[in-house]
C-alpha cells in the first residue's frame, strides 16, 4: 500500500491504553511497569526532516496498529491492542484490489502525537489469552468498525460478569453484547440446516447465507465449533466477487429441466474476515466450509448478524420466495397486453439463466432509486402519471424489504446492471403451493415496461396492481449505504 514512512510512538499514555494494561495487571502476575505498548503510524509521504506533523494530512495516512508486550514463561507476549488501516488497495493511487473486496468499511479518527486524523477502513484487534479472548475481539472489532468506538476488554469483562481465562463466552453472551451497544443481532442456527457428518456435510445453504448477508452490507459474527462450547469466533466483513467465474454457468449449460432462475452469490468466491489469532483481511472460500476426510474441522455453528429492525426474513428465505416468484409473475403479465419491449420478449423467452440478487433496501432509498433510474434511460420524470404511481407506490410499500433484482449473467457481470426487482416483505413470509397465486409476501415488483405494487381494500385483504412503466431497458444495480466498492 505505498509505505514510506512510520512513526513510533511510547503508547503508555493514551488513556484506553492504560486502562486495558491496568485490567491485564490485575488480573495476572505481571508487575506494575512491565508492560510496554507502541503505536506505530505508517505513512505514504517520506520522513520530515522538519518533523511537522502540521504538513501530514489523512490522506498521507495508511493505517496505525498498537503492539503491546507482556512478560510470561518461557517468554513474552505481543498481541495487537488495535489496528486501524485503510481498504486493502494498489499503489499510491489505491486503486481497488484486481480480486474486488468489497468490504464493509466506515471514517474512523486517530491520532498521532495527539493530533487528530482520520481514515476509512477497518478495525482489527487480537486476544491476548488472559483477559481477552476471540469473542472479545470479534465484538469489539464490529463495533468499531460500526460505530467509531470501541468497548474496552474491562467494559466487556464487567459486562458478562466474565473471569478472565476461567471459562469461554457462550454465543449468547455475544447477542446480549451487541444489543448492549445499540444493535439488532439476529442468529441463524446452522446446525438445523445440515447433518454434521463427513460424507453428509452440505455447505450451500450455508455459504448462500453468509453471502447474502455481505451483499446486503450487514455484518456478521461466524461461530465455528468441534462440538460443545463454540471454539471460534470471527468477523466476517465482506466479499470478493469474481465474475470470471466458470462453475455458475458451465456447470449448468448442460442441465435440462431445472429452475430458470439462478443466485449471484455463486459469483462470489471468498468471504472477507478478520481472524485475531492470525490477522485481518483473510479470504474464506466455500471449500473451507466442507470437513475433511479423516480430519477434525471446524464447523459453521451459528451466524450473528446485524440487521435493522423488523427484519425477520433471512435473506436466502427471501431470495428463494423470489425465485419461486418470478416464473409465476412473468406468466400472469403475459397473459396481460400490459408489458412490450425487445427486453421483456428476451426475459419472458427465458433465452438464457436468470440471475437473482437479492439485497436489504429502504424504501425511501427505493422511490429515489425509481426516479433516478427514469433520468437514467432519459426518460423525463416529471409526468403527471408517472408522479402518481410513484405516491401510491411509497403509501404502499413498509420502511424495509428484501429486493430480488432480476438480471441475465452477461448484463450482471459485465454492465452491473438489472431489467427490474421484485420486493419481498422483511417482516413475514407467506408461502403458496397454487402455481397460478403469488405470495402476498410480493410487495411489489418492477419488469421492463411494468411495475406493480399491493393495494389494500376496506375488508383487509390485498392484490397486486399493475401499470404500464416507461422504464423499458437495463438500469444500474443497488449499491448498499455501507460500501460503495464496485467489482
Amino acid at each position: 500500500m505505498g509505505v514510506a514512512s512510520f512513526i513510533i510512538e511510547d503508547g503508555l499514555s493514551r488513556p484506553d491504553i492504560a486502562s486495558e494494561i491496568d485490567h491485564l495487571e490485575f488480573h495476572s502476575e505481571i508487575d506494575e511497569g512491565d508492560v510496554k505498548a507502541h503505536v506505530i503510524s505508517f505513512l505514504t509521504c517520506e520522513p520530515r526532516e522538519d518533523d511537522d506533523l502540521s504538513k501530514i494530512s489523512s490522506d498521507d495516512l495508511i493505517g496505525q496498529v498498537c503492539i503491546i508486550t507482556f512478560p510470561g514463561e518461557p517468554q513474552s507476549t505481543s498481541y495487537v491492542y488495535e489496528a486501524l488501516f485503510r481498504l486493502p488497495c494498489i499503489g499510491p493511487e489505491r486503486d481497488e484490489l484486481l480480486n474486488n473486496h468489497i468490504l464493509i468499511a466506515s471514517e474512523m479518527e486517530l491520532a498521532i502525537r495527539q493530533r487528530p486524523y482520520k481514515l476509512f477502513g477497518t478495525y482489527f484487534c487480537q486476544q491476548n489469552g488472559v483477559t481477552s479472548i476471540c469473542a472479545h475481539s470479534a465484538v469489539r472489532t464490529l463495533v468499531r468498525t460500526l460505530r467509531g468506538t470501541a468497548p474496552s476488554t474491562a467494559e466487556l469483562n464487567s459486562f458478562w460478569s466474565y473471569y478472565p481465562a476461567a471459562l469461554p463466552v457462550h454465543t449468547d453472551k455475544l447477542i446480549s453484547a451487541l444489543e448492549h451497544y445499540g444493535f439488532r443481532p439476529v442468529s441463524y442456527d446452522l446446525t438445523e440446516k445440515i447433518v454434521q457428518t463427513v460424507s453428509d456435510y452440505r455447505p450451500d445453504n450455508i455459504w448462500g447465507l453468509l453471502t447474502l448477508l455481505a451483499d446486503s452490507a450487514s455484518p456478521c459474527l461466524l461461530a465455528l465449533s468441534e462440538g460443545e462450547p463454540v471454539d471460534h469466533v470471527v468477523p466476517i466483513l465482506g466479499y470478493t466477487f469474481n465474475s470470471d467465474e466458470w462453475h455458475p454457468l458451465g456447470t449448468r449449460l448442460h442441465k435440462h429441466g431445472e429452475e430458470n432462475n439462478t443466485s449471484s452469490h455463486l459469483w462470489i468466491d471468498h468471504l472477507i474476515m478478520h481472524d485475531d489469532m492470525l490477522g485481518p483481511y483473510y479470504s474464506l472460500s466455500r471449500a473451507g466450509l466442507i470437513s475433511g476426510q479423516n480430519k477434525k474441522q471446524l464447523i459453521p455453528k451459528l451466524v450473528i448478524a446485524i440487521l435493522p429492525d423488523r427484519v425477520e426474513v433471512s435473506p436466502a428465505s427471501a431470495e428463494m420466495l423470489g425465485r419461486e416468484t418470478l416464473d409465476r409473475l412473468l406468466k400472469k403479465i403475459s397473459l396481460a397486453p400490459i408489458a412490450q419491449g425487445r427486453w421483456w420478449d428476451y426475459l419472458l423467452k427465458k433465452v438464457e439463466r436468470r440471475v437473482i440478487r437479492t439485497t436489504l433496501v429502504d424504501k425511501a432509498d427505493y422511490i429515489a432509486s425509481l426516479g433516478e433510474d427514469l433520468r437514467f434511460q432519459g426518460v423525463d420524470g416529471h409526468d403527471e402519471d408517472q408522479h402518481s404511481i410513484l405516491e401510491e407506490i411509497e403509501a404502499s410499500l413498509p420502511d424495509r424489504m428484501w429486493m430480488c433484482e432480476i438480471s441475465l449473467p452477461n448484463l450482471f457481470l459485465a454492465n452491473r446492471a438489472k431489467l427490474g426487482e421484485l420486493l419481498i416483505d422483511a417482516e413475514r413470509l407467506t408461502e403458496t403451493e397454487d402455481e397460478d397465486q403469488l405470495s402476498e409476501s410480493l410487495m411489489g415488483f418492477r419488469l421492463p415496461s411494468v411495475i406493480g405494487w399491493r393495494t389494500v381494500e376496506d375488508d383487509g385483504t390485498s392484490d397486486l396492481y399493475a401499470s404500464s412503466w416507461p422504464m423499458t431497458g437495463h438500469v444500474p444495480i443497488h449499491t448498499p449505504h455501507h460500501h460503495d466498492n464496485r467489482w
